[in-house]
């Protein structure tokens, strides 16, 4: 070769690594346009440009240092003009929260840009089950460099031990590395599986949630639960790891049936009657649920986001969130499947509350053809309240409703509570 190919071919080599860097250059940008927009904090920043520019600069020949100048001062006005382009895309529409490591951004149609939001350059491991439109995950796939796509039987039967070695099986003769990422795109089952997966995997990899179902928009997706289900109790086995983001997107939820909409709202309708009157107003006096979903789901992740600020890793205050989860984790156990999870949380609620909150549970219950007959052994019912991962020792934490915002965390030990539940009388323990 002459000196001309091997100044071109050195060229080639340079503009290939070039082109290499300046993505990873947008990659970044695109992370500081995040971190700018959750603080607030302007996208100019001349003194630190200046500073950058001067300190570079030394390391150019004299002959080349203006065009250098003109380069990188160019490169920076696409940077900014990226960040601002970011941070402009609906930005209406758009509401964010943040929560220790994890943000969420609510927002409508929000699956369509996720690239956007999340670090999808990257091999991507996306978990979902087969209820979820595939539609959903196509949308998903075609913004990811790489992807494998494992789905799961939808129901509580995907948070097994099986389901997870299947899952560390793919990930490892995948070669996943730990820059590599688990998305979630399904309902709490998935979120739960998916999460624990990348909390073990590795010693823990980036895990992102993008929840399609309204229990897990308003609960589950966040907080940093992750848990399978073993020898018949549900969630024994888990971590607490946070996703890194979260993507809340009710459009997804218009594909689900009325009694999957209802059974997610209970949830909403805990969040409230434990801490949110104008909540519980919003959903007693809905007329049009999915003309209110923006509020009751911004005000439910609200709530969430508070509590587990204060207490993450479920010492005390966050045992709020658990009323109607004792016994409705049993009624789940009794029923093997024939209700969901929120109704049977719903179900829950009715045995630790007042007369006057009863009253109302049961409005809410029958406004949205929820069940509410409570007509199960108490033997059967206090056999899986034992097994519940909130038993400590030979007590229980219970969570009883007094009122609306006014509530009661007890430690019960469980023979007192077998004992008032037999007798009919488990207001009396508080």
């Amino acid at each position: 070769m002459n000196k001309l190919d091997d100044a071109r071919q050195e060229i080639d080599l340079i503009d290939k690594q070039m082109a290499e860097l300046f993505s990873r250059r947008m990659e970044a940008s695109k992370n500081i346009a995040n971190y700018k927009k959750i603080n607030n904090l302007p996208i100019a920043n001349k003194e630190r440009e200046a500073k950058i520019i001067s300190k570079n600069s030394q390391y150019v020949d004299e002959e080349y240092r203006p065009y250098y100048l003109d380069f990188i001062n160019k490169t920076i006005k696409i940077s900014k003009d990226y960040q601002q382009k970011l941070n402009a895309i609906n930005d209406d529409v758009i509401k964010t929260l943040v929560l220790r490591g994890s943000t969420i951004f609510i927002k409508d149609h929000i699956l369509e840009e996720a690239y956007l939001y999340l670090n999808l350059n990257r091999k991507v491991l996306i978990v979902s089950d087969d209820n979820v439109p595939n539609k959903y995950v196509e949308t998903l796939r075609s913004q990811c460099h790489e992807t494998v796509v494992y789905i799961v039987k939808h129901g509580e039967q995907a948070k097994s031990i099986n389901f997870y070695e299947d899952l560390l099986y793919c990930l490892i003769n995948n070669n996943f590395t730990r820059t590599d990422c688990v998305v979630a795109l399904g309902g709490g089952v998935v979120g739960d599986l998916a999460g624990f997966v990348a909390s073990t995997y590795m010693r823990g990899i980036n895990f992102y949630n993008i929840p399609t179902t309204l229990l897990s928009q308003v609960d589950s997706s966040i907080g940093g639960k992750n848990a399978i289900n073993m020898y018949r109790t549900k969630n024994i086995v888990g971590t607490f790891y946070e996703p890194k983001m979260v993507l809340i997107d009710k459009t997804l939820l218009f594909t689900l049936d009325n009694r999957l909409m209802h059974e997610g709202l209970v949830e909403a309708f805990k969040m409230g009657l434990t801490n949110d009157k104008t909540l519980v107003d919003i959903i007693m006096n809905s007329t049009d649920l999915y003309k209110d979903l923006d509020n009751i789901i911004y005000r439910s992740l609200k709530i969430k986001q508070s509590i587990v600020e204060k207490d993450e890793k479920e010492a005390g205050l966050r045992r709020i969130l658990n009323f109607g989860h004792t016994f409705g984790h049993a009624i789940e156990e009794i029923e093997k499947g024939n209700l969901y999870h929120g109704e049977c949380v719903g179900l829950g609620m009715l045995y630790l509350c007042s007369d006057k909150m009863k009253t109302l549970i049961n409005q809410f219950l029958l406004k949205y053809c929820l069940p509410s007959k409570c007509e199960y052994n108490k033997h059967q019912l206090i056999k899986y309240i034992k097994r519940d991962k909130k038993v400590d020792g030979g007590d229980v934490n219970l969570v009883y409703l007094e009122d609306i915002e006014k509530v009661i965390m007890k430690k019960i030990n469980i023979k007192d509570l077998e004992k008032h539940l037999l007798k009919g009388d488990l207001c009396q323990m508080f």
